[in-house]
C-alpha cells in the first residue's frame, strides 16, 4: 500500500482500516507494508499513535514509487495506490486509485487477497 503522508485525514483513514481489519487476513498469509516518501522517525511517531500493527517503509529516495508509477513529481508524495504480489513474486492485484471515501475499493481488496 502506498500513502500520500503520514498525519493526513485520508491516510489515517486508510491505515486504520488495515489495522481494524487484520483480524480478516488471518490465514492468508498475508503481510501488510505501508510506503511512502515520509522519514522513518514520521512513521515510526504516526505508527504509534494509531497503534498500528505492520510496518510502515520510507522511500525518501522516491525509487520505489517512481518503479511503481505511483511517485507524484508535483506533489513530492505518493498516489494512493494498493498492489498485492502473490507468492511467486508476481503483482497479482493492482488499483493505482485506491479511494478512501467509501469501503468499495478496500472491500474489492480483500477479495483479491481471499483469491490469491
Amino acid at each position: 500500500m502506498c500513502v500520500p503522508a503520514d498525519w493526513s485525514s485520508g491516510c489515517t483513514k486508510e491505515v486504520c482500516t488495515l489495522r481494524d481489519a487484520m483480524t480478516d487476513f488471518d490465514g492468508l498469509h498475508v503481510a501488510v507494508l505501508g510506503v511512502s516518501v515520509d522519514s522513518p522517525f514520521s512513521h515510526f511517531h504516526w505508527a504509534q499513535q494509531e497503534n498500528l500493527n505492520f510496518k510502515l517503509l520510507s522511500d525518501q529516495t522516491h525509487s520505489f514509487g517512481k518503479a511503481m508509477g505511483v511517485y507524484d513529481d508535483a506533489r513530492g508524495v505518493f498516489k494512493r495506490s494498493v498492489f498485492v504480489v502473490g507468492p511467486d513474486a508476481k503483482l497479482k492485484y493492482i488499483n493505482y486509485n485506491y479511494s478512501v471515501k467509501d469501503n468499495h475499493d478496500f472491500e474489492t481488496l480483500k477479495e483479491a487477497l481471499a483469491a490469491k
